[in-house]
């Protein structure tokens, strides 16, 4: 072997090519939108959570209201069912909200990896 052969072999393997460059970008890519996305959901599930709680102590609060001015055993339960009915509704309703958050972020990262994907394959037809 040669001294040069062996310099070329060197430098082929300290440097990186065209290929492993291209795809280190698009994991950057990939991963940049990827966290986005995520901030994004944290941020609508930490107002979403804090509105939720809100909804909620203002109903307790109601509750607790309407608790003081029961006359009867009856009142009391129409209070607890109704309070209760409310309850059940709100986490319905909630987790509903949370899910369709996870579902809309989920479908706008499919969407951009798609679009990704076929931008990467359109500028390989181009360069082949």
């Amino acid at each position: 072997m040669t001294k040069s052969s062996i310099s070329t072999m060197s430098s082929a393997a300290t440097q990186p090519s065209a290929v492993a460059a291209d795809m280190g970008n698009k994991i950057s890519e990939s991963w940049a939108r990827a966290t986005s996305t995520s901030v994004q959901l944290t941020s609508a599930w930490g107002n979403e959570a804090v509105r939720f709680a809100s909804r909620r102590l203002a109903r307790n609060r109601d509750a607790a209201e309407r608790f003081m001015k029961c006359s009867s055993w009856r009142d009391l339960l129409d209070l607890q069912v109704n309070w209760t009915k409310d309850l059940m509704q709100d986490y319905l309703e909630e987790s509903r909200e949370l899910m369709g958050m996870v579902q809309e972020a989920s479908s706008g990262i499919l969407a951009a990896e798609e679009t990704a994907a076929a931008t990467r394959s359109a500028s390989a037809k181009h360069v082949t």
